[in-house]
């Protein structure tokens, strides 16, 4: 049976089970309803063992077991592997890895995948963690010897990948880009700008994190986009999203943009020409999941702003220049579109900006911008033939 010790007015729950061997093993846990499955867990096991219904296992670190996994696992896809790595590295290792493998609970593991689903990431990507680990257990428990007998991610139900947790919403108002700059800034001055130019160039997130200054053309008013940083390479490449085999788009560079950016090269010591606008202390660019994390915590910060995702800026320039009077057409290249369908998806006719040009032009919506105006005839029908 358990025991409970305190800390203060915190509350330890520790488990004292002997294994198939004998040996008493003694853990801590912050819930009581892990320590009780972890008992429950650890005599079903011994009695297993002790009746030749599992084969005795051999206890692991679970950093230790991932380093030897993965380099089995690197035989496999490519692509796999990488994002096998990256799950493992960024998010359990620095929560379970100094566990040892065949301890891990179904309720503590379920617990630190649905954090995931709590810091905004969708029910997809969490299912895709539960077949990782439910991948690592199978390995484990087919180990010669085995390092683990049960799996306890296989009574972790899948959820329902129909499910939106991404953000729709979409910015309307100039103050409320300025909003998110000001958002991101509170991270640093760099990231302010990066938000600018998001929301003021249309650049999308992966081609505005490895801007140049040599992109900027002062005197003609364009940005020159030539490279993106590629999520699935992890490395910036020659091109747009647009362009497959190398080539320049070139977007409109706005007043408002130009003047903060010059304000940020006389103030950056990275001012030259090959350096990137958006950098850290040594110089070196950030990358979109860098990007990602800063956008994520302001949303989460900033709870009077509508929440976008980063491509949502995007939205928001084709939606500022159809204010400022651009017409389909030229939005459709500014935007570099090849469907002017879509362009109307990111720039819609905004009605109210066509009320205000009816009203200047006195056409009679002073009153009540939907009624019909009040024919008068110029024509008198009362009037007798003289």
């Amino acid at each position: 049976m358990g025991q409970v010790r305190r800390d203060g007015r915190r509350a330890c729950f520790i488990a004292q089970v002997a294994d198939h061997t004998g040996k008493v093993v003694t853990r801590g846990f912050d819930r009581k309803t892990d320590m009780w499955e972890f008992e429950s867990m650890m005599r079903v096991r011994r009695q297993r063992i002790r009746a030749g219904l599992e084969a005795p296992f051999e206890p692991i670190l679970v950093k230790k077991y991932v380093s030897a996994w993965l380099i089995q696992r690197k035989l496999g896809k490519k692509s796999s592997w990488a994002g096998d790595v990256t799950k493992l590295e960024n998010f359990w290792l620095p929560k379970i890895g100094d566990r040892i493998l065949h301890t891990l609970t179904r309720t503590e593991i379920e617990r630190h995948l649905d954090s995931l689903i709590a810091d905004g990431l969708s029910p997809a990507y969490r299912n895709r963690h539960r077949a990782l680990l439910h991948k690592l257990f199978q390995d484990a428990i087919r180990h010669e010897p085995p390092h683990a007998t049960h799996n306890p991610v296989t009574r972790i139900p899948q959820l329902s990948e129909k499910t939106k947790v991404r953000h729709y919403g979409f910015l309307t108002q100039r103050e409320e880009a300025l909003g998110y700059v000001a958002g991101y800034r509170t991270h640093g001055p760099q990231w302010g700008i990066l938000a600018a130019i998001m929301a003021f160039s249309g650049a999308r997130i992966d081609e505005a994190v490895v801007m140049k200054w040599m992109d900027f053309d002062w005197e003609r008013m364009v940005i020159a986009i030539s490279r993106i940083w590629e999520i699935k390479s992890k490395k910036i490449q020659d091109r747009t999203k647009g362009q497959r085999e190398g080539g320049t788009d070139y977007v409109l560079l706005l007043p408002e943009l130009k003047r903060m950016l010059l304000e940020w090269q006389q103030a950056t010591r990275f001012g030259a020409p090959s350096d990137f606008i958006v950098c850290d202390a040594r110089g070196r660019h950030y990358t979109y999941w860098q990007a990602k994390r800063i956008h994520d915590a302001v949303v989460t910060a900033s709870p009077a702003l509508p929440k976008i995702t980063p491509h949502g800026f995007r939205h928001f320039f084709g939606r500022y220049l159809r204010s400022l009077g651009f017409q389909s057409d030229d939005l459709k290249g500014i935007m570099r579109h090849t469907d002017a369908r879509v362009t109307e998806r990111y720039s819609p006719i905004d009605m109210r900006h066509l009320v205000d040009k009816a009203v200047k032009l006195g056409l009679g919506f002073e009153a009540d911008p939907y009624s019909a105006p009040v024919q008068k005839s110029v024509v008198d029908t009362t009037a007798t033939v003289q």
